[in-house]
């Protein structure tokens, strides 16, 4: 089973738990004098043996204001005391529920991205239901935070429909690069032009050109080509989707190959690291003169990430 799919079976974990809750019930712990994992142990343990739908993780985040430090301490809970599948699925509804603290997902997030790592051969730890770590842990809440800020109709369908009814019949739907903006730049704002690494692979893996926006937006040296890094990053991916599709008689490969030059030499590591992404995920890109130009690039941002990029692959 995949991360993805476990993702599902939380998610209509969770929906299943809304529908059957009772009324929620004060905490039964004093979470300020007792250390948080076993504060997390016992309240796992409650929840187990009793499917009421309680509010103790709430409260502990926003009455108690313990936020960030509870997220390291779900972190080690995970990984140390959850040995079985259905046991994790239960982890996966109260983390769900978190996650719908609007005024604290940003926080959450923040303390989630400060724990993804990166391993020795520069992909992101990730594998969560194999080696499980505190990295891969936190990758996979990352994953089910977006997804869920994604499409939160799929949590509350008759409320999403009330809110849509009540929108400007002309007010554009959200794409999926301002959405990604909306939820990141912040984020990475606060790194002031010192983005980790694992962040910046994190929203590459999983976003692609979408990041591009995410970094763009948050640079303190924009530079107005959005629409041409758009068509610039449209025709890589459309050609790449035709050579793996079996049409590549239909490839632009020659006017991408040089959309991708451009990009190698462009000012913005953000667009230099794009293009890192592009050969890493499309080998049949790969020129020894690119690899070794981005193997030789100015910021570690590029640099550390495309000295993993082979030629001969």
């Amino acid at each position: 089973m995949t991360a993805r799919n476990f993702f599902g079976w939380g998610l209509a974990c969770l929906l299943l738990s809304i529908g059957v809750t009772s009324p929620a019930k004060p905490p039964h712990t004093d979470a300020q004098k007792k250390g948080m994992r076993q504060w997390l142990a016992e309240y796992f343990a409650k929840r187990w043996h009793d499917a009421t739908y309680d509010t103790e993780l709430y409260d502990l985040i926003i009455e108690k204001k313990r936020a960030r430090e509870l997220v390291p301490a779900l972190l080690e809970y995970r990984v140390k005391d959850v040995r079985d599948e259905v046991p994790g699925l239960q982890f996966e509804c109260a983390i769900a529920q978190i996650c719908m603290l609007d005024s604290y997902r940003s926080e959450l997030r923040l303390e989630l991205v400060n724990h993804l790592a990166v391993r020795p051969d520069g992909e992101l730890e990730v594998d969560y239901l194999g080696n499980t770590s505190v990295a891969s842990v936190a990758y996979y809440l990352l994953i089910l935070m977006d997804k869920m800020q994604e499409v939160p109709w799929a949590l509350n369908p008759w409320t999403s429909r009330k809110l849509n009814a009540s929108l400007p019949s002309k007010t554009p739907e959200p794409t999926d690069e301002t959405r990604l903006v909306a939820i990141y730049e912040p984020i990475v704002r606060r790194y002031h032009e010192r983005v980790p690494p694992p962040l910046v692979e994190y929203l590459y893996r999983e976003y692609g050109y979408k990041a591009w926006h995410v970094f763009h937006g948050a640079s303190s040296k924009k530079t107005d080509e959005v629409r041409r890094f758009q068509w610039s990053a449209h025709l890589i991916e459309t050609t790449a989707w035709r050579i793996l599709n079996d049409h590549k008689d239909k490839a632009e490969v020659a006017a991408a190959a040089k959309e991708i030059e451009r990009l190698v030499s462009h000012e913005a590591w953000y667009t230099r690291r794009y293009a890192v992404h592009v050969l890493i995920k499309y080998p049949f890109f790969r020129t020894p003169e690119l690899v070794k130009k981005l193997q030789n690039d100015p910021h570690p941002l590029v640099r550390e990430r495309a000295k993993y990029i082979k030629i001969d692959d």
